[in-house]
C-alpha cells in the first residue's frame, strides 16, 4: 500500500516561516518556478510559471529548458531591446499554447504578465524533472515533481495547480509545494508574498461593545478553562463596556470591588475571509493590568509580570482607566485566528485584592493579509472502507476545526473530472467525525483517487494503492498518513490497527569524514515487548532496501542496514546489520521512510544537517542518535551528536626536513612555529617540539602552556578562528571553528632558537582526533621549513548495534518551531514566543529564557514560565525591554524530570534575539537585518577583541563568526545565523561594523538555497573601491555575456542592529554552494583563494608584511611554500597542491606547448577572464598588476585550472591601464600565441558586441537603473559609456590592426585534385572562434597560428565542388563565412558512417551487438551496396537487415566487423569495428559503490575516514574505480637489491658462434634450443674491414658480404654457466658495433642500439655508426635486471648485428657480459614487498584479454606509472607484466622482475589527453602491449613468454616513482578469456561421447562440463526459497562458448516447457572453483500451484 494524503488548502505563515519550516538545499535560487499546471482539466492547457525573485534585471536571452520541456527564450532584439530582460520581481509564464489561447482558457491572468511559447513536447503526468538553464548551461531552477509520494494529489489532473508555499524556501522539494486552493492557480500572480497581497481590517469591538463576564465574586481560582474556544459561558453575565467601579465616573456595567483581584471577559466575533496573515491593534480604558487570548492562546499582555498567571496576581502597578491605553500594535496572531467562530478572552487584574477602582473597554481590530484563494471548508477525509466487491461502501469525513461544518454544496469523487460525484448532505461536528454512505467504484488495478470537492474546487485529496485487499485505510494522525489493513474505527477517531509503533530509526550516520556513502548506515531499534519480524519490509525513500526474509528484531534489540555490509563490520565488530542498500543518504537532508509488509509507515525521519539538528553529524564524524525511543524522532531536538572525543588513541608523528631559505624574505631570527587546522575541528597534541638533526633539546619557548597575553614567547597564541583553543593539563586541544591561516587565524609559539638555514629539523608531536577535518599544518613564520599531517580518524563511528553513546535515561521534551512575533517590535510592544512542545513523560515546566543584551554581555537571564495554548503550543509575552534599540536574547527551556531540552540548541550560548526598532525600513530592495549582541559587537571592534578584554583572541584579521538573528523583508527569521567582517589586511575595518562582511545560515534554514553570503559596501562611503555601485556588476555582466561562470548578486537595504539602513550588494561567495552550481561535482572540485603572501609581526594584525601572489615555482613541491597565497578552499582534507604546483613547474621550465597546457588549464576560461578583467582596468588583480582578488579553480570532472572573478571593485578608472600583467609565470602564460589568439577572439567580442555603442549593455543599463529607482543607488551610466570610448582604442590596439583586419579566407590552392579527402587551409579575423564546412559534420578544425586554421576531413566528390565555410562564436552562431571551390578529377568512393548498439562496442557473450551503416552515402549520390566481414570468422553468427548488421556470439573474444562500401562506378571503402565480447562476471563497470566479490585488493584499501595512505574508492568519480595516492612515494618496484660486484662472463675475446648466411633467423636462432652446430664459430672482435681497433683487434675478419643478395644481418651466440642467484641478477654489457645490434638472453629480447622501434627483420638496416664513434668500446650499453630471463646453470647470450646497409663496407661486433649477481639461496626480496595499491583479480588459463580505460584525474605529470598489471609465474621464478600511462606524457610497457625491481621496457608518447585505452593480451607464448589510440589498436611491446608460462592475476594499479600525489581513475576492467572450450575439454580428458556417463558421477560428460563436475564434485542444482516464492539454483562454468543453459518446468514429469516464470534473482555469484552460481526465481507464490518441477537442459552447439 501507497498512500498520498493532500490538502488543498493551507494558509500561508510568512511572517517567521523559516523558524519553523526546514528544507533540504538546492541550488542558490534567483528565479524560480512558482506554480506549474502540468496535468490541466481536460482542453485546457499547461503551463509554468516563472518568477525573478530579487531586485536585479535579469538577460534570460538563450536560457532554455534543460529537462522536462522544450523550449528557448529569444534572444536580444535591436527591435525590442527590452524583451529579453527578466525585470526585477516579474512573473512570466511559459505555455503550450498561443497566448490568446491561454489567456481564453485562463481569464485572471493579469494584462501585464508576460506569455512565452509556444513549448515543444510535454509536462508529464505522472511528474518529471524541469530544469530552466541559462545560456551558458548553468541551472538556475529546478524541480522533480512527482504525482505520488507527500506530492499533493489534487493538482493531478483536477484544474488544481503546483503552487510554491514560500519563494525564499527551496524549489525543487515537495515541502515547499501544495495544490492551488482554486482550480486554474493563480497564473501571472507570482508566489505569495505580504508585500502582494491586500489588506483588509475588520473592528471586533469598541469600548462600548457588548462582553460575557464573570466579576468572580467569590474570589475562585478559574484555572485555564474559561480562556478556551469552546467553553460554556451561558453561566456567566453579560453587559456593554466601559465595566467598572470608581467612586467618580460613570460606567455602563458597574462592577464591584474589594476582596479578589482577576476579572474574566468573554467574546465571541466572526472572522470572515481567507488570510495568510493577521495582526491585532489594541487601545483599552483599562484599571490597572490585563491579559488577553485568542482562541486559548495568549496574545498579549499589558502592565502585568512575566511568567506564570493566576486568580491571585497583581498587576504590575496601578494606573488610572480615562486615557485609552496602547495594548497591543501589530500583534502577529496568524497562528490563534480562525476563519469563521473565534473566541476573544480577557482577564482584567487589579494591582491589590483590595483596591476600590477596576475597569475595562477597549477598542479592538484585525488587519488581515488577504490569501490568493476563497474560504473553502475546513474538512478532511479521515477513512475510506471497502466492500466485499471491493467498491467503496463508506467514507469518513473529520472536521478538525471548532466550528460545525456543512457539507451542503459538497461531493465525493474518484474520477479527477468529478463525473461520479455523490453530492453530501448533512454536516460535521466541531472536531468530529461522520461516515457517508455511498458506492465509488475504483479501477481495477486497486489505485484510489479520492477527492472531496466544494464546487469546483478540491477542498481534500487522497491517493492510495490498494493492492493487499485492505478492509479500510484510516489517516493517522488524520491528514497526514495512511494505514491500511482491517478493522475500522466509523464515526470515533482512527486507531488504525496496522500501525507498526515498536520499530523506530534510532541512528543514521550520513555524513561521514570520509565522505563516502560506504560508511553509512541507519540502525532500527525495536521498544516495544515483542519480536518483530521485518518480511516484506523496506526503506522506500533516502535509500532503497528490501529487508531479508525472516529477518527480526526481538524486544530492545537493534539491527543496522549498511551501506556496505563488510566495511561496517569489520568497522564494528559482530553486529545485527543486514545490506547493502542501492542509493545514498544526501549530506544536505532528507527523508527516511520504512515500509511494512503492506506499504503501511512503519517510521519516517526527515532529517536535515546542522542548525537545530545535531551539528558534529554533519561530516565531523559523529552519528546522529535518538535522545531516546519514546522521543519523537521526526523533530530535531530528539537528536544528539554520538559521543566519539574518545574514540582515536594517541600517535606519534614526526618530520624531517630543511630548513629553506624562504622564497620570499627568509628569517633569520624572530622564528615562530606557526599551527592550523584546516576547517570545524579538534585535535589534541602533546609533547610538540622541534630538534635539530632529530637530537639535542627542544627549539620551542614554552612550548606546553597557554600564553595569558598576546606574546607568543609566554607560550601558545591561539587566535581567531582557533580562540577555543585551550589545554588540559600539558595537551593543547587545538580547535577550529572555520578554515585556518597564517594571519590571524592560528595557533603560534616562539623559537627560543630561530632555526639555522640548511640545517636538518624534526618536528614531533603526538596527536589525536577528536571530531571535524583531521588535518593539520605546521610551518615557520616564513614558511622556510614546514609540513601537514592527516591525524587518523577511527573508522568505528557511532555506536551502530548499541546502546546510543547519548541515551538519555528519561525521554526529553522536544522544542520546535520557536518563533518571535511581532518580527521587529516597535518601543513599548511586548513581545510574544511561541514554540511547539511535545513530551512523552509529564512537562516539569516550559520555560521562556530571556534577557536585556549588554556590552558587558553578564545580565541576568529571567524566566517566564510559557502557557499551553493548546496542541502542544505554548507561548509566554514578554513585556520589558521594550525601548528603542533595545536587544533581547532568548531562548525556550522544556523540562521532564531530570530531562531538559533547550531552542535555539545551544540555549544561552547561543541565543536567538529580536531588536526594538521604531523606523521603517526601505522596501524597495530585499531587506536585510542582522541582530548581534552588543557583547559580540566590541569583540568585532579589533582594538577590544585583539586586546585583554577578550583575551587577545580576535585580532584584526580574525575570521571568527558570531551569533546573529537574520531576517529577510522584515518577515522571515533565521535564528543562529553567523556574521563576521571581511576584507584584506589593507581595507578590513578596525570598528565594529560590519560594511564589507560574510555571513551564514544555519544548514537547516537556508535562503534561497544558499548557506552563505556575503556584505559589499562597493560604491557607498564605507566602501573600498571605486565610489560607484555598478563597478563590479557590469564586469560579472561582460563575463557572463560571454560564457563564463558568475556568482549571483542583488542590491540589499541591510541595517545591523540600530545602524544605518544602509545600501549594500549581497554576493553569492566562491564556495560550495556557488561551485555546485556551476559544475558537476564543483564542491569535489580544487579551489584557491588567490591573495597575497602575508606576514605579520604583530598579534594584533596591524603590523605586516605581503607580497604579490604569482605562478612561480618555488623549487620544492611542498605545499607549505604556496599555500599562503594560494589558500586551498576545497577539499582540505586532502591539501593537494601537486597539481598547482606541476602547472608553475611548467612554467618555469618553460614547458608552454599548446598541448600540454590545455591539458592542465582552461585556456578559454583564462583568456576570457584575463581579458574582461584587462578590459575593465582592474589592476587589482593576479592578472594585470596585483597577486590577488580571484579565485583558482580545476573542476573535479572537467577542464582544466580557470580563474573566477572576484572582488571587481577598482575598475573602469585607469583608462590606459595595461590589459595584461607581468607577474612571474602569469605573464609567461598569458604571452604564449594560443592564449594571445583565445584572447583576441574574447576581446573583439566585448567590444564589438558589449561595449561602445552596445544596445544590449545599454538596454541592461536602463533595466537596472529602473530596478534601484528611489533606493538611493545611481547607475552611473554616463559615467561607463565614456569610459567605453576612451577604452576603445587602447583594448583595440591589444588586438592589433594586423590581426583585427585578417579577413577570413581559403589559403588552399583551387588546383584541380584527384584525393577523396582534403585538408582545407585558411585565415580568420579574431571574430571566428571554430570553423566549420557546412553539411560536413565529420571535419576536425584546429588554429596553426593566431589567424590561420585549417579543416580537415573534408569530403569531395567527382566534378565542381562548391564549399560553404563558415566561422562561428563560441555559441555557435555564423560570424564570418566564404565559398571555396575546387575540382575533383575521379569518382570517390563511398564515406561510410559507422554507428553501434551498444556504442561502447562491448557486451556479454548472452547479448547482441547491432552495428548500423545507415548514414553512409556516396559523394556523387550513386548507389551504395555494403558488404559486411569478420574477423575471426567462428563464434560469431550475424544476420543483415538493410544496413544493420545485427551480431550474437557463442564465443567471448574480440571480433573485428569490416564494412565495405561500394559505388556504381566500382570504387571502394571499408571501415571496422572492433567488438569485445566477455563473459557474465568478465566486465565490471565500476558502477556500484561496492566491488565485486573476484577482486581484491593489494596495498590498497578502500577509502576510509582518513586515508592518509595509496587506497582505492568506487565513489570518488561516478561510474569509475580510483586508486589515490597521496603525496608519497609508492614505487612500482622495490630499490635495487645490494649485490656484490660484478664477475666477467663473456669477454671480447671470447669465441663465438655465427651464421652469415642471410637467412631469415631473427629472433629464432636466440632461444636456447637452437641448433647451432652447423655455425661457424671464431674469437672476438668479428667482423671484416675494420682496422685500428682496440685489443684484442679483429680475430675473425672473415664474415662475408653479399651485396647482390642484400645481406645485412649477422647472428652470434654465447653459451655461459650462471652458478648465482637469477632474483636480482644485474648484466651489464659493453661493446663494439657497427652498425646496430639487439642482444637476446635465452631468446628472450634484451634491448637495441641504433635499430628502428617496430618489428625488426633480417633486412631491417640499422643507423650508421657515427665515425666520430668509430673502432672505440661502448661501455654499460644496456645495464638490465636479467631476472626474467636469467637461469641458473647454462645460458645462451644472442646477437644479431644489422649493418647500416648491403653496401656497407665494414662490419664488427664485440661483446664483453658483467653479471653481478647474489650467491644461490641467498634471501632476496620478491614481487610480494612491493608497495604500490593494485586492484586484481584471477585470470583464466590459456589466451585471455585484459583491457580498461584510465584517466589522470589531475593531468598529472611527474614520475609515475598508472594502468593495468598482470601477474606470470616463469618457472621458479615470478614476474609482473604492465601497461599504462608513463609520468603523464607517454604510454608505456612494463615489468617487474622477480626481485622486485621495476623498468620501463618501451613507452610511445602520449600527450594529447588524460585519457586512454589500453589492453594487456595473451596469445599462445605471446603477451601484447596494446594502446588503442582513438580506438585503433597500436601494439607498444611484444613479450616473447617461456614455455610454461602461467599467469595467475591480473587488474588495475598505480605507483609514484617520486614523492607526489597521483589519483587515477578507471571506467571498467574488461577480462575476456577463451577457457578450454567443450571439445578441447573432450579431446584433453580422452572422451569421445557427450553423452557418456563422466567418472560415475550419473552425469553426462556434457552436463559434467556445463556444471563444472571436474572443478567442484557438489554440483547438485537445488530448489531455493525466498518468502512464499520458489526457485532454482545451478552452477555454469565460467569459461561459456559451446554451451547453453535452459531451466524447464513440469507439473508431471512427463510434458516439460520453458520455464518463462524465472528471472535472476540476484547477481550471479563467482565461485572460487571457475563456476559461478546463478539463483533464478519465480513469480508466482507456491500457494497459487500443488506442485512444480524443474529441470537444467545444457545443449552444446
Amino acid at each position: 500500500m501507497k498512500s498520498k494524503h493532500t490538502t488543498a488548502l493551507k494558509l500561508l505563515f510568512l511572517s517567521g516561516i523559516c523558524a519553523t519550516l526546514s528544507l533540504i538545499p538546492a541550488a542558490a535560487e534567483q528565479v524560480i518556478f512558482t506554480e506549474i499546471q502540468y496535468n490541466a482539466k481536460a482542453g485546457d492547457p499547461d503551463f509554468v510559471e516563472i518568477t525573478n525573485n530579487t531586485g536585479t534585471p535579469l538577460d534570460m536571452g538563450k536560457w532554455y529548458f534543460s529537462d522536462g520541456i522544450d523550449y528557448t527564450f529569444p534572444d536580444f532584439n535591436a527591435a525590442n531591446t527590452s524583451a529579453h530582460i527578466l525585470k526585477q520581481f516579474e512573473t512570466i509564464l511559459v505555455s503550450p499554447v498561443d497566448e490568446a489561447t491561454l489567456r481564453e482558457a485562463y481569464p485572471n491572468i493579469p494584462e501585464d504578465t508576460r506569455i512565452f511559447g509556444p513549448y515543444s513536447g510535454a509536462l508529464s503526468n505522472s511528474g518529471e524533472k524541469l530544469t530552466l538553464s541559462d545560456k551558458n548551461g548553468v541551472v538556475m531552477t529546478t524541480i522533480e515533481y512527482n504525482d505520488g509520494g507527500k506530492w499533493p494529489a489534487a493538482a493531478d489532473g483536477t484544474g488544481h495547480t503546483l503552487t510554491r508555499t514560500n519563494p525564499n524556501l527551496s524549489n525543487g522539494e515537495w515541502r515547499n509545494w501544495e495544490a492551488s486552493a482554486q482550480p486554474g492557480g493563480t497564473p501571472g500572480r507570482g508566489p505569495a508574498t505580504e508585500g502582494d497581497l491586500p489588506t483588509f481590517t475588520t473592528e471586533i469591538a469598541e469600548t462600548t461593545s457588548t462582553w460575557k463576564y464573570d466579576q468572580n465574586t467569590a474570589n475562585l481560582d478559574r484555572g485555564t478553562e474559561w480562556r478556551e474556544s469552546d467553553f460554556n459561558d451561558d453561566s456567566w453575565s453579560e453587559g456593554a463596556g466601559v465595566f467598572g467601579r470608581n467612586s467618580a465616573d460613570p460606567f455602563n456595567t458597574p462592577w464591584t470591588t474589594g476582596g479578589r483581584f482577576t476579572y474574566y471577559l468573554r467574546s465571541e466575533f466572526q472572522f470572515d475571509g481567507l488570510f495568510s496573515s493577521a495582526m491585532i491593534d489594541i487601545e483599552s480604558h483599562l484599571d490597572d493590568g490585563v491579559i488577553f487570548y485568542l482562541n486559548g492562546k495568549e496574545i498579549t499582555r499589558f502592565n502585568m509580570p512575566s511568567g506564570a498567571i493566576n486568580f491571585e496576581t497583581p498587576a504590575s502597578s496601578g494606573r488610572e482607566w480615562q486615557e485609552l491605553a496602547e495594548i497591543a500594535s501589530g500583534i502577529d496572531i496568524s497562528s490563534a485566528l480562525r476563519t469563521g467562530r473565534n473566541v476573544l478572552a480577557v482577564e482584567v487584574h487589579n494591582r491589590a485584592a483590595g483596591s476600590s477602582d477596576i475597569a475595562f473597554g477597549a477598542n479592538i481590530s484585525i488587519t488581515a493579509t488577504e490569501s490568493l484563494s476563497s474560504p473553502l471548508s475546513n474538512l478532511v477525509i479521515s477513512e475510506i472502507h471497502f466492500s466485499e466487491d471491493d467498491q467503496i461502501d463508506w467514507i469518513e469525513l473529520h472536521a478538525p476545526g471548532n466550528s460545525r461544518v456543512s457539507l451542503s454544496g459538497m461531493a465525493l469523487a474518484t474520477t479527477r473530472s468529478f463525473k461520479n460525484a455523490v453530492d453530501l448532505s448533512g454536516s460535521v461536528a466541531a472536531g468530529g467525525y461522520l461516515s457517508v454512505p455511498l458506492t465509488l467504484e475504483v479501477d481495477e488495478n486497486g489505485d484510489v483517487d479520492l477527492f472531496l470537492i466544494q464546487g469546483n474546487s478540491v477542498i481534500d485529496a487522497v491517493r492510495l494503492d490498494r493492492d493487499n485487499s485492505e478492509e479500510t485505510f484510516q489517516s493517522f494522525p488524520v491528514g497526514e498518513e495512511w494505514f491500511g489493513g482491517a478493522g475500522h474505527t466509523r464515526d470515533s477517531p482512527n486507531d488504525p490497527v496496522s500501525r507498526q509503533s515498536s520499530i523506530v530509526i534510532n541512528e543514521i550516520m550520513y555524513d561521514s569524514p570520509s565522505d563516502h556513502g560506504t560508511a553509512e548506515y541507519i540502525e532500527l531499534y525495536n521498544r516495544g515487548t515483542d519480536t518483530i519480524n521485518l518480511t516484506g519490509w523496506r526503506i522506500s525513500d533516502g535509500v532503497r532496501f528490501d529487508f531479508p526474509d525472516n529477518t527480526t528484531i526481538g524486544p530492545g534489540g537493534y539491527l543496522v542496514i549498511a551501506a556496505d555490509q563488510e566495511c561496517l563490520t569489520a568497522a564494528h565488530g559482530n553486529i545485527s546489520i543486514v545490506g547493502n542498500w542501492r542509493g545514498g543518504l544526501r549530506d544536505g537532508g532528507e527523508l527516511i521512510r520504512i515500509e511494512d509488509e503492506n506499504g503501511n509507515l512503519v517510521d519516517e525521519v526527515d532529517y536535515l544537517p546542522e542548525g537545530d539538528w545535531p551539528n558534529l553529524a554533519d561530516g565531523d564524524g559523529s552519528s546522529m542518535e535518538l535522545r531516546h525511543p519514546s522521543m519523537n524522532n521526526n523533530i530535531n531536538s530528539a537528536w544528539d551528536d554520538s559521543d566519539e572525543s574518545n574514540k582515536s588513541t594517541m600517535q606519534k608523528f614526526t618530520y624531517t626536513g630543511n630548513f629553506d631559505r624562504s622564497y620570499w624574505l627568509p628569517l633569520r631570527s624572530g622564528q615562530e612555529l606557526h599551527t592550523h587546522l584546516v576547517g570545524d575541528s579538534h585535535v589534541i597534541l602533546e609533547n610538540i617540539s622541534v630538534t635539530l638533526n632529530n637530537s639535542g633539546s627542544n627549539l620551542l619557548r614554552n612550548p606546553a602552556v597557554m600564553s595569558q597575553s598576546s606574546a607568543s614567547s609566554q607560550g601558545w597564541v591561539c587566535q581567531g578562528t582557533h580562540y577555543q583553543s585551550f589545554f588540559d593539563g600539558r595537551k593543547l586541544n587545538l580547535i577550529s571553528t572555520g578554515h585556518g591561516d597564517n594571519k590571524g587565524n592560528r595557533a603560534e609559539v616562539d623559537f627560543a632558537t630561530s632555526p639555522v638555514f640548511d640545517q636538518s629539523y624534526t618536528l614531533s608531536f603526538d596527536g589525536r582526533w577528536v571530531s571535524g577535518k583531521s588535518r593539520i599544518i605546521f610551518q615557520t613564520l616564513d614558511h622556510g621549513f614546514g609540513t601537514t599531517f592527516l591525524l587518523p580518524i577511527p573508522n568505528n563511528l557511532g555506536t551502530p548495534g548499541a546502546a546510543n553513546s547519548t541515551l538519555l535515561a528519561a525521554p526529553a521534551p522536544t522544542v520546535t518551531g520557536v518563533i518571535h512575533s511581532p518580527v521587529v517590535p516597535k518601543p513599548g510592544n511586548p513581545v510574544t514566543v511561541t514554540s511547539s512542545i511535545e513530551s512523552a513523560g509529564p512537562l516539569t515546566s516550559v520555560t521562556l529564557v530571556h534577557r536585556l543584551d549588554s556590552n558587558s554581555g553578564d545580565e541576568t537571564w529571567r524566566r517566564t514560565t510559557m502557557t499551553d495554548q493548546g496542541g502542544g503550543v505554548y507561548s509566554a509575552t514578554v513585556s520589558q525591554n521594550t525601548s528603542n534599540n533595545q536587544i533581547t536574547q532568548f531562548y525556550v527551556e522544556a523540562t521532564s524530570g531530570n530531562t531538559t531540552t533547550t531552542q535555539p540548541k545551544f540555549g544561552a550560548e547561543r541565543p536567538a534575539m529580536w531588536i526594538v526598532d521604531s523606523r521603517e525600513m526601505p522596501n524597495i530592495l530585499l531587506q536585510e537585518r542582522f541582530i548581534v549582541s552588543n557583547y559580540d559587537r566590541q569583540a568585532l571592534n579589533s582594538n577590544i577583541g585583539g586586546g585583554p578584554t577578550f583575551n587577545y583572541n580576535f585580532p584584526r584579521p580574525s575570521n571568527q563568526f558570531f551569533n546573529a538573528t537574520f531576517i529577510a523583508n522584515e518577515s522571515e527569521i533565521y535564528y543562529n545565523a553567523e556574521i563576521r567582517k571581511s576584507g584584506s589586511p589593507f581595507t578590513r575595518a578596525t570598528d565594529a561594523n560590519i560594511d564589507h562582511g560574510k555571513w551564514k545560515l544555519p544548514g537547516d534554514r537556508l535562503f534561497r538555497g544558499r548557506r552563505r553570503s556575503v556584505i559589499d559596501a562597493s560604491g557607498t562611503p564605507q566602501g573600498s573601491g571605486t565610489p560607484r555601485f555598478y563597478d563590479d556588476r557590469i564586469a560579472r555582466y561582460f563575463l557572463y555575456q560571454l560564457g563564463h561562470p558568475v556568482n549571483e548578486m542583488e542590491y540589499t537595504h541591510t541595517v545591523i542592529n540600530n545602524g544605518r539602513f544602509n545600501l549594500r550588494e549581497s554576493h553569492e561567495p566562491i564556495s560550495n554552494d556557488f561551485l555546485k552550481r556551476n559544475f558537476k561535482n564543483g564542491s569535489k572540485g580544487t579551489l584557491l583563494r588567490i591573495d597575497d603572501e602575508w606576514r605579520f609581526t604583530s598579534d594584533d594584525g596591524n603590523a605586516r608584511q605581503s607580497r604579490n601572489a604569482d605562478w612561480a615555482y618555488k623549487d620544492t613541491g611542498n605545499p607549505v611554500a604556496y599555500h599562503s597565497e594560494w589558500l586551498m578552499r576545497t577539499r582540505e582534507s586532502d591539501y593537494d597542491y601537486g597539481n598547482f604546483i606541476e602547472l608553475t613547474r611548467m612554467l618555469d621550465e618553460n614547458k608552454t606547448d599548446e598541448t600540454t597546457l590545455s591539458r592542465i588549464t582552461n585556456p578559454d576560461m583564462l583568456a576570457l577572464n584575463a581579458v574582461v578583467r584587462g578590459y575593465d582596468g582592474d589592476w587589482d588583480t593576479i592578472t594585470v598588476d596585483r597577486g590577488k582578488n580571484a579565485y583558482f579553480f580545476r573542476p573535479k570532472d572537467g577542464d582544466g585550472w580557470m580563474l573566477l572573478h572576484w572582488d571587481g571593485d577598482r575598475v573602469f578608472d585607469r583608462s590606459n591601464q595595461a590589459i595584461l600583467g607581468g607577474r612571474r609565470g602569469v605573464n609567461t602564460y598569458f604571452n604564449r600565441p594560443f592564449i594571445r589568439r583565445r584572447m583576441n577572439y574574447y576581446m573583439t567580442k566585448l567590444l564589438d558586441e558589449h561595449t561602445k555603442d552596445s544596445a544590449r549593455t545599454l538596454a541592461w543599463m536602463d533595466a537596472e537603473t529602473a530596478a534601484v529607482s528611489g533606493s538611493g543607488i545611481n547607475m552611473t551610466k554616463s559615467h561607463y559609456t565614456n569610459w567605453f570610448n576612451r577604452r576603445e582604442g587602447m583594448a583595440r590596439n591589444f588586438i592589433t590592426s594586423n590581426v583585427a583586419n585578417t579577413s577570413f579566407a581559403i589559403t588552399t590552392p583551387r588546383t584541380p585534385t584527384s584525393e577523396d579527402i582534403i585538408t582545407l587551409e585558411g585565415t580568420s579575423p579574431p571574430t571566428a572562434f571554430s570553423i566549420r564546412a557546412v553539411g560536413q559534420d565529420e571535419t576536425s578544425f584546429s588554429w596553426t597560428s593566431t589567424t590561420a586554421w585549417e579543416l580537415a576531413g573534408v569530403v569531395l566528390q567527382q566534378g565542381v565542388n562548391s564549399l560553404s565555410i563558415e566561422g562561428l562564436d563560441h555559441e555557435g552562431n555564423v560570424v564570418e563565412q566564404t565559398q571555396f571551390t575546387i575540382t575533383k578529377t575521379s569518382n570517390a568512393p563511398p564515406v561510410i558512417a559507422l554507428d553501434s548498439s551498444p556504442n561502447s562496442l562491448r557486451i556479454n557473450l548472452d547479448e547482441t551487438i547491432t552495428l548500423d551503416t545507415t548514414g553512409t552515402f556516396d559523394p556523387e549520390g550513386e548507389t551504395v551496396t555494403i558488404n559486411w566481414s569478420v574477423l575471426p570468422d567462428t563464434g560469431v553468427n550475424f544476420a543483415i537487415d538493410n544496413s544493420n548488421l545485427t551480431a550474437s556470439f557463442s564465443q567471448p573474444g574480440f571480433y573485428v566487423f569490416t564494412a565495405e562500401a561500394s559505388d556504381g562506378s566500382g570504387n571502394s571503402s571499408t571501415k571496422s569495428a572492433a567488438v569485445s565480447v566477455h563473459l557474465d562476471q568478465g566486465f565490471s563497470n565500476f558502477g556500484d559503490p561496492i566491488l565485486e566479490n573476484f577482486w581484491s585488493g593489494s596495498n590498497a584499501p578502500k577509502h576510509d575516514n582518513s586515508s592518509n595512505g595509496a587506497h582505492y574508492s568506487l565513489q570518488d568519480h561516478e561510474g569509475r574505480l580510483t586508486i589515490n595516492i597521496p603525496v608519497s612515494q609508492v614505487p612500482l618496484g622495490l630499490p635495487e637489491p645490494d649485490l656484490p660486484p660484478a664477475v666477467n662472463y663473456i669477454d671480447f675475446g671470447a669465441t663465438w658462434k655465427y651464421d652469415d648466411s642471410n637467412e631469415e633467423l631473427t629472433g629464432i636462432f636466440a632461444q636456447p634450443n637452437f641448433d647451432d652446430s652447423s655455425w661457424n664459430s671464431g674469437p672476438g672482435f668479428l667482423g671484416f674491414n675494420e682496422d685500428g681497433l682496440p685489443v684484442p683487434g679483429m680475430q675473425t675478419g672473415t664474415l662475408r658480404r653479399d651485396r647482390s643478395n642484400n645481406l645485412i644481418t649477422y647472428y652470434f651466440r654465447n653459451k655461459f654457466e650462471f652458478t648465482g642467484d637469477p632474483i636480482g641478477a644485474k648484466l651489464y654489457i659493453d661493446h663494439i658495433v657497427d652498425d646496430g645490434v639487439r642482444y637476446y638472453l635465452n631468446g628472450q629480447v634484451l634491448g637495441s642500439v641504433r635499430l628502428p622501434a617496430g618489428e625488426i627483420t633480417s633486412k631491417t638496416p640499422a643507423t650508421g655508426l657515427p665515425s666520430s664513434q668509430e673502432d672505440e668500446i661502448a661501455e654499460d650499453v644496456l645495464v638490465l635486471d636479467v631476472s626474467s630471463a636469467i637461469v641458473s646453470g647454462t645460458n645462451v647470450f644472442a646477437a644479431e648485428v644489422h649493418n647500416s646497409s648491403s653496401g656497407s663496407s665494414d662490419l664488427v661486433f664485440g661483446a664483453r657480459v658483467d653479471i653481478a649477481a647474489n650467491p644461490a639461496g641467498n634471501d632476496a626480496p620478491s614481487l610480494n614487498d612491493v608497495l604500490h595499491p593494485w586492484i586484481k583479480r584471477q585470470l583464466p588459463e590459456g589466451n585471455w584479454a585484459l583491457e580498461t580505460e584510465i584517466k589522470l584525474e589531475k593531468v598529472q605529470y611527474g614520475e609515475f606509472y598508472a594502468g593495468l598489471l598482470v601477474e606470470a609465474q616463469q618457472g621458479d621464478s615470478g614476474f609482473r607484466y604492465g601497461i599504462g600511462f608513463k609520468d603523464g606524457d607517454s604510454i608505456a610497457s612494463i615489468r617487474v622482475n622477480p626481485s622486485g625491481t621495476s623498468e620501463t621496457m618501451t613507452n610511445v608518447p602520449a600527450l594529447n589527453s588524460d585519457l586512454a585505452v589500453i589492453r594487456l593480451e595473451r596469445k599462445g607464448n605471446l603477451l601484447n602491449f596494446i594502446w588503442l589510440n582513438d580506438g585503433s589498436p597500436t601494439q607498444i611491446n611484444q613479450v616473447i613468454l617461456p614455455e610454461g608460462t602461467t599467469f595467475s592475476a591480473g587488474g588495475i594499479f598505480a605507483s609514484t616513482e617520486i614523492e607526489q600525489s597521483l589519483e587515477a581513475s578507471f571506467d571498467y576492467a574488461m577480462l575476456i578469456g577463451s577457457d578450454t572450450d567443450f571439445t578441447t575439454w573432450m579431446s584433453t580428458n580422452g572422451l569421445t561421447d557427450p553423452n557418456a556417463e563422466y567418472e560415475n558421477s550419473g552425469l553426462t560428460n556434457l552436463m559434467a562440463y556445463a556444471l563444472g563436475r571436474d572443478l567442484n564434485p557438489n554440483v547438485t542444482p537445488a530448489l531455493i526459497r525466498n518468502g512464499d516464492l520458489i526457485g532454482f539454483s545451478h552452477r555454469q562454468r565460467i569459461v561459456g562458448g559451446q554451451i547453453r543453459y535452459q531451466v524447464e518446468k513440469s507439473t508431471d514429469l512427463v510434458n516439460w516447457s520453458p520455464a518463462g516464470d524465472l528471472s535472476p534473482d540476484g547477481e550471479a555469484i563467482e565461485n572460487q572453483d571457475g563456476t559461478f552460481t546463478v539463483n533464478l526465481l519465480s513469480d508466482i507464490p507456491t500457494s497459487n500451484r500443488d506442485k512444480i518441477y524443474f529441470r537444467l537442459v545444457v545443449n552444446a552447439f
